[in-house]
């Protein structure tokens, strides 16, 4: 994903013009909206900063380590072997053949 940060901006002062004017039809001081302000910039830039140093290719090298970590069920035995939640495997030894074919 990339980040542009013209388009995100404008599209943020879009939603605090927004949330200003509803702030100042329902009676909200100008220093509180000021202050709100400044944390939801605080916040845009927070975010804008972690999707400038984020890399594509770190979302797939992440998902392909699940993949090699996480065995796939092939059969209901191997899933409710596989199930370590005494309370989850007790809900699906109850379930029915049909639901557990399913997961």
């Amino acid at each position: 994903m990339i980040f542009h940060k013209a388009s995100e901006e404008r599209k943020w002062k879009q939603w605090k013009e927004q949330e200003e004017r509803i702030l100042r039809e329902s009676g909200v001081s100008e220093g509180v909206i000021q202050r709100l302000r400044e944390l939801d910039w605080q916040d845009f830039n927070t975010e804008r900063r972690y999707w400038e140093h984020f890399s594509p290719n770190q979302e797939v090298l992440y998902t392909k380590e699940l993949e090699e970590q996480s065995p796939v069920a092939l059969t209901i035995q191997q899933l409710l072997d596989s199930v370590e939640n005494e309370q989850l495997l007790q809900i699906l030894l109850e379930s029915d053949k049909k639901t557990l074919q399913i997961l």
